[in-house]
């Protein structure tokens, strides 16, 4: 008899519980500059959740959007290797992620 091992679906993560994740994965090493971190964070959900870049791209608007990650710079800088991204894996418990 084979047995499955089911993968768990991206309903069955909050958005605190894929912040907590991304500041496992980082292991401290914080994304520096806009555009290069966002692209580092979202490529870590591509591979941690399975998902499509374009839903990943969704969720890590969505965890900025509530705060559980923040950058400390000016987006519109274009050298802004100086500033990095901030995981705030507990700063709005419960939210969950859009099915958009």
């Amino acid at each position: 008899m084979e047995m499955k091992i089911s993968q768990p679906t991206l309903k069955q993560f909050s958005l605190p519980d894929i912040a907590a994740m991304l500041e496992r994965r980082l292991g401290g090493a914080l994304p520096r500059g806009y555009v290069p971190g966002k692209t580092r964070l979202r490529d870590i959900v591509i591979h941690a959740l399975s998902v499509p870049a374009t839903r990943a791209e969704l969720i890590v608007d969505q965890l900025h959007a509530h705060g559980l990650i923040q950058y400390d710079g000016d987006p519109s800088e274009i050298d802004g290797v100086h500033h990095a991204w901030r995981i705030c894996a507990r700063a709005e418990p419960g939210g969950a992620v859009s099915g958009h």
